[in-house]
């Protein structure tokens, strides 16, 4: 084998192992923070769902929730007609967004993925009623 099929092969090497460890990165689950702050002591619920396994949510504002997924999505709604509630959603250092509300009985949603084809961040508001 002379110096340039050498050279060739180690590149092939060398790219195949690039892709290899992005293709990996994309398929390990995120550390997802999701802070939710507005009117102190407002009362909220919803429903959180990490890689697919969903479950109800309580509590008051503020209040953070961090979870281990590759896939999370969330609804969470104000149980009072007056306040205001704002959910900012982050990935480690990758994505990030936020929505927020001030509307009667309303809320904000999101979710994250991560696949191999990439990474996604979407966040708006939900309204009493809406579908999830």
């Amino acid at each position: 084998m002379n110096k340039k099929k050498a050279g060739l092969a180690v590149f092939i090497i060398l790219l195949l192992m690039a892709a290899f460890g992005v293709w990996l990165r994309r398929s390990v689950p995120g550390t997802v923070h999701l802070n939710l702050t507005g009117t102190p002591g407002l009362k909220i619920a919803g429903t959180l769902s990490a890689d697919g396994v969903a479950r109800e949510f309580s509590g008051v504002l503020p209040t953070n929730i961090t979870v281990e997924a590759r896939a999370f999505e969330y609804t969470i709604m104000m149980q009072a007609p007056l306040g205001e509630l704002r959910g900012e959603l982050t990935v480690g250092g990758g994505p990030s967004g936020s929505s927020s509300t001030a509307n009667e009985f309303s809320g904000v949603k999101g979710q994250f993925s991560r696949t191999w084809r990439g990474e996604s961040v979407m966040m708006t508001t939900a309204r009493k009623g809406d579908p999830r």
